[in-house]
């Protein structure tokens, strides 16, 4: 096996041996770009609240009305193929990610 090392061309050998150490390199230098540069205090909060039901809800026949504070969320459902249902979510306030679930008696 040496023999055959030693065969190899001098760019070849200086390769073999520097690679390791480039992918080791690499591989740490990638972990400190791909890392988040905002500081833990400007993230924002996350709240999770619970919504009070304004009326009777029934997406059969036309809209669901929910209100936290000066929030306020209406489901509506809007036309879709058979089988499914589509659910409009409007909002009097920007909201960046919701998650809701439908229950069924």
């Amino acid at each position: 096996m040496l023999r055959w090392y030693l065969g190899l061309h001098p760019h070849v050998r200086i390769a073999l041996v520097v690679a390791p150490f480039l992918v080791i390199l690499g591989y740490g230098l990638m972990d400190i770009w791909v890392k988040p540069d905002t500081p833990e205090a400007s993230r924002q909060e996350i709240s999770v609240q619970p919504l009070e039901q304004l009326g009777e809800c029934r997406l059969v026949s036309g809209q669901c009305r929910f209100r936290y504070g000066d929030l306020e969320v209406s489901l509506q459902r809007a036309n879709s193929e058979a089988g499914l249902a589509r659910i409009d979510l409007v909002s009097n306030q920007h909201i960046r990610g919701i998650r809701f679930a439908i229950l069924q008696d």
